[in-house]
């Protein structure tokens, strides 16, 4: 046998000072800190969509999904589209068609007339719009039958001031003698003139409600065909109407 020795080590120990501080461990726990934080507050989160959208948000979703975007935004600026807007389409002819006047019409000016008239074009009840007297040079008279569901046999609003008769040829307007007649259930058709050139002298005697935008040329035809006493020496009827869409 070899003979043994015996080795003393007389070297310190090797302290690691982590065993005794506990660093690693606080780390850890720092770590589990903050994502347990992290899944409550998603937690709160899903929690509060769930209470604002009444349980259609699913809760249990591993992605991220866009929410749904609302209507309501889009029906507003329908609404207002429509509001500001308004436009009809009216069809003519005599023999062979003539053409078409597309009619703005302002509803700040007379809500209920424009109602009206954008109801019964709405309804194509062309039949309900005639032209009845045409004088050179001032306007072409036209003659609405109101149905028996008509709101203009009241009281009615109306803007004398919300177009200006100098600005446009074209422009559709009634008189306010007339108006009062139709409030007293005297009349039972709208009587409304529209203009061959601008004249400003209307202003603050008739109410306008609308201008044509488009179909001058054929308002000028039909000028040619009217007399001193309004009587037309040819017959213009209202074959189509409608609201436009642009």
């Amino acid at each position: 046998m070899r003979p043994s020795l015996t080795i003393i080590d007389t070297k310190a120990p090797l302290l690691h000072a982590g065993n005794f501080s506990g660093f690693s461990k606080m780390k850890d726990d720092i770590q589990t800190f903050r994502e347990r934080h992290k899944t409550n507050a998603q937690l709160l989160v899903r929690m509060n969509e769930i209470f604002r959208l009444k349980g259609v948000t699913d809760c249990f979703r591993t992605k991220e999904t866009a929410a749904t975007p609302s209507s309501i935004p889009r029906r507003i600026k329908e609404m207002e589209k429509i509001e500001s807007t308004n436009m009809i389409l009216v069809s003519i002819k005599e023999v062979c068609p003539v053409g078409r006047l597309v009619i703005h019409l302002h509803t700040e000016a007379a809500p209920a007339v424009v109602l009206e008239l954008m109801r019964l074009c709405g309804n194509h009840h062309n039949n309900s719009l005639s032209f009845v007297k045409i004088f050179p040079s001032l306007w072409l008279e036209a003659q609405l039958q109101l149905g028996d569901k008509t709101m203009l046999c009241r009281t009615l609003e109306y803007d004398k001031r919300a177009l200006d008769h100098g600005n446009y040829a074209g422009v559709l307007s009634f008189s306010l003698d007339h108006l009062n007649l139709l409030e007293e259930d005297k009349e039972t058709s709208l009587m409304f003139a529209i203009s061959f050139r601008p004249l400003g002298l209307l202003n603050g005697r008739r109410v306008g409600f609308g201008h044509v935008i488009e179909g001058l040329d054929i308002l000028n035809f039909i000028q040619a065909y009217g007399t001193k006493n309004g009587k037309p020496t040819k017959e213009f009827v209202v074959s189509k109407c409608g609201v436009f869409v642009n």
